[in-house]
C-alpha cells in the first residue's frame, strides 16, 4: 500500500501552500479584527476550483480525490483557519450532498453556483433544542396544496453570515419522532429568510443562525429523487469530519492559528412565508424524505 502522496497531490499541495501564504496569510489579521469576509480572495480561490474540490468538472468542480481535497483544506487552514473552515464546510456538507442527493435540475440551479464559488453554502442542522440528537429536530415542513410551509430555527450555521444557498433540515412527519427528515434547498435572498446581526465567538469562521417561520416552498416535481433524509445528513457529516481533522491538524498546533481565526458571525435568521412556484426547480433535496 502506498502512503506517500502522488506527484499530482504534491503539486496540489505546493499550489495551495503558495496561494495561501501569498493571499490568505496577509489578510488573516484584518479578518480577525473586523470579521470581514474576503470576497476578493474568495474569487481567486474560485478560479482554483477550491469551492468544488470533489465535484465533477461538468458542474464546474475540480474533480479531485478525497486526499487531494484534504490537502487543499489543510494548506489553507495552516495560515488562515477561518477560510479553511469555510471551504471545508462548503465542500463537504453543502456542495457534496447537493451533488450526491440532488436531481439534475438541482445540480444545474444550485450545484453549479456552489462549485463555481459564486454562492457560499451552508448545512443547517443544529437548533436551539436539537444539537447532537438530530432526531429531535423541531423544524417542520407541512404540505399545503402545491407547497410546503417551513417553520423553525437553526443556530451555529457555519458560513451562514455569507451564504447564498442553504440546506435546511426539516421534519415532514412531525407526529413521528425520529422519522421523515427532508432537506430543503433555500437561497438566502428568498422572501421570508431573515438573518440576524453578527457577533463574535471563539474560534471559527462566519458562523450564524437561521430561523424560519412560515416559509413557503414548492412540492418537488416527479423528477426529484426519493433518496435523502438522514442519509443526506450522515454522509456529509462523515466527510466533514475527515476534512476537519486535516484542517485541525494543520492549524491547531501552530502559533499562526491564533492570528488566523476570523471573527465569527453568529446570528439568528428567520424564514417567513417564502413562496416558490411549483413549476420551478424542485427545492427538496433528495425528494420527499425517508421515514428513517
Amino acid at each position: 500500500m502506498r502512503f506517500e502522496p502522488t506527484m499530482k497531490q504534491a503539486v496540489i499541495r505546493r499550489t495551495a501552500r503558495k496561494f495561501a501564504e501569498a493571499k490568505l496569510a496577509p489578510a488573516a489579521a484584518e479578518m480577525d479584527r473586523t470579521g470581514h469576509f474576503p470576497w476578493d480572495i474568495a474569487e481567486e480561490m474560485a478560479e482554483l476550483n477550491y469551492f468544488g474540490l470533489e465535484i465533477p468538472a461538468q458542474y464546474g468542480g475540480a474533480a479531485l480525490d478525497t486526499v487531494s481535497s484534504a490537502i487543499v483544506i489543510e494548506e489553507i487552514s495552516r495560515v488562515n483557519a477561518a477560510m479553511g473552515l469555510c471551504v471545508s464546510v462548503h465542500n463537504s456538507v453543502s456542495a457534496y450532498p447537493t451533488y450526491k442527493f440532488g436531481s439534475e435540475n438541482q445540480h444545474e440551479n444550485f450545484l453549479v453556483p456552489l462549485a463555481s464559488g459564486k454562492k457560499i453554502g451552508t448545512f443547517c442542522l443544529t437548533e436551539p433544542n436539537a444539537g447532537s440528537d438530530a432526531s429531535s429536530l423541531e423544524t417542520t415542513a407541512t404540505r399545503q396544496g402545491d407547497d410546503y410551509i417551513l417553520n423553525g430555527n437553526k443556530v451555529f450555521v457555519t458560513n451562514g453570515g455569507v451564504s447564498g444557498i442553504n440546506l435546511i433540515f426539516s421534519r415532514v412527519h412531525p407526529s413521528e419522532a425520529g422519522k421523515g427528515f427532508t432537506v430543503f434547498i433555500v437561497e438566502s435572498d428568498r422572501e421570508g429568510l431573515e438573518k440576524g446581526l453578527y457577533r463574535g465567538t471563539d474560534g471559527y469562521a462566519w458562523e450564524s443562525g437561521l430561523s424560519h417561520y412560515s416559509q413557503r416552498l414548492p412540492y418537488p416535481s416527479a423528477e426529484s429523487s426519493r433518496r435523502g433524509g438522514r442519509g443526506a445528513q450522515d454522509r456529509p457529516l462523515n466527510a466533514g469530519r475527515w476534512t476537519n481533522r486535516h484542517r485541525g491538524s494543520s492549524s491547531g498546533y501552530r502559533p499562526r492559528f491564533f492570528r488566523s481565526i476570523s471573527q465569527i458571525c453568529k446570528r439568528t435568521a428567520s424564514i417567513r412565508e417564502i413562496h416558490l412556484p411549483v413549476w420551478g426547480y424542485p427545492e427538496l433535496l433528495g425528494g420527499y424524505g425517508n421515514a428513517c
